[in-house]
């Protein structure tokens, strides 16, 4: 059995709440492989195999405001049409199963997923409210290796 991967998704949120751009107020690392690229950027490209589970986990880094993860979006499931949305209370008909509890996201990682293909999402991430109250960027990924 293949162990879990998880995604720490660190957020500097007085620097995006003053308009920072994701590249510089955004911060992933996993724990899954060593080959994985980009860790310490928002352009994680996260390795992993069909059927493992991937949890993504926000923390804030100014701890007076707290961040969520609001939805969880991927780009290119070629297999299935295109676009696959996860809301904060749907899951997208067809795609896979991500759960979430605002903190965490969770799902498995789908068989049909091509290997050496990075399969890219779009996070968007929920701070306190105003007008740069909500943030995404869609340059991470998921890479499948096996």
């Amino acid at each position: 059995m293949v162990g879990n991967i998880n995604i720490a998704v660190a957020v500097d949120v007085a620097a995006a709440l003053s308009g920072g751009s994701p590249d510089d107020v955004v911060f992933l690392i996993d724990d899954g492989s060593l080959a994985s690229e980009g860790k310490g950027t928002s352009r994680l490209i996260t390795d992993c195999v069909p059927g493992q589970l991937v949890r993504w986990r926000s923390y804030a880094i100014d701890l007076q405001t707290p961040v969520s993860i609001k939805a969880v979006r991927f780009l290119n499931w070629l297999d299935r049409g295109g676009d696959q949305a996860v809301g904060r209370d749907d899951v997208a008909s067809g795609g896979p199963d991500w759960y979430n509890d605002s903190l965490d996201w969770s799902g498995i990682v789908p068989w049909f997923m091509v290997p050496g293909l990075a399969y890219r999402y779009r996070l968007t991430l929920q701070m306190g409210t105003g007008p740069n109250a909500l943030i995404s960027f869609d340059t991470a990924a998921l890479k499948r290796v096996g």
